[in-house]
């Protein structure tokens, strides 16, 4: 069934094709803002004006969806700028949602505090003498508020990209009290350590300042299970999730999905890899490889 390309084309299962990608968008303060990020060659924090020029070049070619990140004027401990009405990506949201050139792709709003915390963590921390804690249910009311903000603000659907138990539940919760309930959720909370995250460090000016905690990437069913926030496994709530990082983790969805059999499993950070030195995970001895542009396609 390999012999030709009619034969392979018969019974190929994955189609890879444009309207299966989802771009990125690291929106900025400003007007004609084109800022190259200097880990990702091509890849640029942008304005709002000039987020809404690639969309349509986006949609120009077919693209399925953007994932839209932003870098608040201002950080704070609070992330304010997260949840706030006039924050950055629901500007870029209501510029692109307001444009009828852009009906053909799916806007999907990250739903994180790392980018608007002025300590680069994905939730509020508690501060006592030298101790440092990150508190889980007070940053998961503001993930939830954050999430209402950008589903108002015209996403299509918002992704949590934290770690926070109970998370998609409330920002499920959220959504439906404020009449958002057609608002999917897609999680992206089945991440392993690794490099690749440094680049997004840099788009997103968001280096932490205490040591953070991701999975260690190990092998079998168990690790990939296991990053999964408390109750995810039986959560009803969720809609597609995403496993980062993908490129190196290709079995975990496998795994995952056996215990997740409603989700649909995406993956995150491996397409268009640019050779970047020196980014080295905090939970790993070695530099590695990251990507460029922060592809992702659908899986099966």
């Amino acid at each position: 069934m390999r012999r030709t390309e009619a034969l392979r084309a018969l019974v190929r299962e994955t189609h890879l094709e444009p309207g299966a990608l989802i771009y990125p968008l690291f929106i900025c303060p400003g007007e004609g803002v084109r800022k190259e990020i200097s880990s990702m060659p091509g890849v640029f924090n942008i304005s709002v004006d000039e987020a809404v020029k690639e969309a349509e070049a986006c949609a120009a070619l077919g693209v399925g969806g953007l994932l839209l990140f932003g870098l608040p004027a201002e950080k704070d401990e609070k992330a304010k700028g997260a949840y706030a009405h006039d924050g950055i990506v629901q500007q870029g949201l209501r510029a692109i949602k307001s444009n009828r050139k852009l009906d053909s792709l799916v806007t999907i709003a990250d739903v994180c505090l790392c980018e608007y915390t002025s300590h680069g963590h994905c939730g509020i921390v508690a501060r006592d003498g030298d101790h440092y804690e990150i508190e889980n249910d007070s940053s998961v009311k503001l993930l939830a508020k954050t999430a209402v903000s950008l589903a108002e603000a015209g996403a299509d659907i918002v992704a949590p990209s934290d770690m926070m138990d109970g998370r998609v539940e409330a920002m499920r919760d959220a959504l439906d009290d404020a009449k958002c309930d057609n608002t999917p959720i897609m999680s992206y909370a089945s991440k392993f350590a690794s490099a690749f995250y440094g680049p997004f460090r840099e788009a997103a000016d968001s280096a932490v300042w205490i040591a953070q905690i991701t999975d260690p990437p190990g092998e079998g069913e168990g690790i990939a299970v296991a990053p999964l926030p408390s109750g995810y496994l039986h959560a009803t709530v969720l809609d597609p999730d995403m496993t980062k990082v993908w490129v190196e983790h290709f079995s975990r969805p496998t795994a995952a999905r056996e215990k997740i059999p409603p989700a649909r499993m995406f993956g995150g950070g491996g397409g268009n890899r640019t050779r970047v030195e020196g980014f080295a995970d905090p939970c790993l001895s070695h530099s590695a490889t990251p990507p460029g542009p922060c592809v992702m396609h659908g899986g099966g």
